[in-house]
C-alpha cells in the first residue's frame, strides 16, 4: 500500500445516487489511512449524501453556475483544492473535469478510470494509476476497484448514509400534522426519477397504493422537487381511490432518508431514493426498465427487482433515451408488482429502525446479490 498519504481528495462529480454509491470506497480509504485528512468534492445538491459522514473531514459542494459565473466558480474551486494540498486524488468519474482537477489540485498520486476508446485520450497522461472500468460490475464495485489499485483492500462494503436528528424530527412532525397515528406500517412509494422514461405507469402505482392501503399500510408518496416529478406524483394521487400522504416535492434529501428509514418497505424505480433505501436497510421493490441492473441495482441483500426483457431491442439501442418512453417497463403487470410487495412485506415484519442489522433473504432465483 502507498505510504506518506496525509491528505486525500475524493472527486465524485455525478448525480445524487452516484455520490451515495461512493461511500464504501470512501470508508475503505478511511480504514486504510486512519490518520489522513479526507475531503470529498461533489456537485452542490448532492452533498447531503456525505454530510455527517465520519469518514470525511470536509465536503466541498461545487456550484457549477453558467457563463462568467461558472468560470469564476471554477477558479475559486481550484484555489480551494490548492489549499487542501492533497497527496492523493481519487477521481471516481469518467469525465475529463475530474482528471484535470486532480492535476490542478497538486496531488502527486492520481487514480482514475481509463477512458478506453471514448472520451479524452489524454486523460491517461493526467493519471498516475489507471484502472480499467468493468461495465459488468455494480458501480459500488467499480469505485472499490479504484482504491484497490492503491493496494487498499476493503473490509466492509455497506453504503453509509447518516440521517440527522433534525431531519427525523421534521418528518415525524410532518406525518403527525398530516394525520398519521402510530409508527408502524409506513410504506414509501417514490414513483419518479430525474429521467422520467425510467418510470412505471401512473395507474400501476395508484393501484399498488390502493392495495397497500387496503392492507392497513400508511402510504407516503414522494418525489423530487422538479415540476415534472411533482406532477407525476399528483397524477398518481389523483387516480388512487384511497387516501395517501402526499409528500411530493416537500422533503429534503435528509428528510427523505429519515422517512425511508422508518418505512417498512420502499417501492420505486431506479433513482437516488432507491439507493437511499438500500443504505438505511429498508427492503426495496425496484422496478427496472432502461437501467442496467448489474450496474445500478439496490446494493445489498434482501431487495427484489422487477424488470422486463433485458434483451429489449429498444433498450439495446438506447432508444428509450430518444423516445422518452420505456415500452417494455410499461408492460409490467400490476399483479407482478403486488406479488413482489406481498413477498417483501411478509419478510419485513421484523424490520427495525436505523442502526439495526440488515434484513437478509435468499433471492438467488430473482437476480444477482452483492
Amino acid at each position: 500500500m502507498i505510504s506518506g498519504i496525509e491528505r486525500i481528495l475524493v472527486i465524485k462529480l455525478k448525480h445524487i445516487g452516484d455520490v451515495l454509491l461512493a461511500t464504501p470506497a470512501i470508508h475503505a480509504l478511511r480504514k486504510a489511512f486512519p490518520m489522513s485528512r479526507i475531503c470529498a468534492l461533489v456537485y452542490a445538491g448532492t452533498d447531503d449524501m456525505l454530510t455527517g459522514n465520519p469518514d470525511l473531514e470536509e465536503v466541498l459542494a461545487f456550484e457549477r453556475g453558467s457563463g462568467v459565473g461558472r468560470i469564476r466558480n471554477e477558479g475559486r474551486l481550484v484555489s480551494q483544492l490548492r489549499k487542501i494540498r492533497p497527496d492523493l486524488a481519487v477521481e471516481m468519474g469518467n469525465g475529463d473535469r475530474e482528471a484535470i482537477l486532480g492535476v490542478l489540485s497538486g496531488a502527486r498520486i492520481r487514480v482514475g478510470y481509463d477512458p478506453g476508446r471514448s472520451g479524452f485520450l489524454g486523460r491517461r497522461l493526467l493519471l498516475t494509476h489507471i484502472v480499467r472500468q468493468d461495465w459488468e460490475k455494480h458501480v459500488v464495485e467499480s469505485n472499490l476497484d479504484l482504491v484497490q489499485a492503491l493496494g487498499v483492500e476493503p473490509d466492509a462494503r455497506d453504503l453509509r448514509l447518516f440521517v440527522d436528528p433534525q431531519a427525523e424530527a421534521a418528518v415525524n412532525t410532518l406525518l403527525r400534522d398530516m394525520g398519521m397515528e402510530g409508527d408502524d406500517g409506513v410504506v414509501t412509494i417514490h414513483p419518479t426519477a430525474k429521467w422520467m422514461f425510467k418510470c412505471w405507469t401512473d395507474e400501476g402505482f395508484a393501484q399498488v397504493a390502493d392495495y397497500l392501503s387496503e392492507q392497513g399500510m400508511t402510504v407516503c408518496i414522494t418525489s423530487g422537487p422538479a415540476e415534472r416529478e411533482v406532477q407525476k406524483a399528483q397524477r398518481i394521487i389523483g387516480r388512487a381511490r384511497r387516501p395517501v400522504i402526499d409528500l411530493s416535492g416537500r422533503l429534503t434529501l435528509k428528510q427523505a432518508a429519515a422517512l425511508i428509514a422508518r418505512s417498512r418497505l420502499f417501492i420505486g424505480v431506479d433513482s437516488a431514493p432507491m439507493h437511499m433505501a438500500a443504505a438505511v436497510k429498508t427492503p426495496v421493490v425496484a422496478l427496472f426498465g432502461p437501467s442496467r441492473e448489474q450496474n445500478w441495482r439496490p446494493w445489498g441483500e434482501g431487495h427484489l427487482i422487477l424488470k422486463r426483457d433485458p434483451f429489449c431491442s429498444q433498450l439495446q439501442a438506447k432508444r428509450c433515451e430518444v423516445t422518452k418512453r420505456c415500452e417494455c417497463l410499461e408492460t409490467l403487470k400490476i399483479e407482478e408488482v403486488i406479488t413482489a410487495v406481498d413477498d417483501q412485506l411478509a419478510k419485513s415484519r421484523g424490520h427495525r429502525r436505523p442502526g439495526s442489522r440488515s434484513m437478509t433473504a435468499d433471492l438467488s432465483s430473482r437476480g444477482p446479490k452483492s
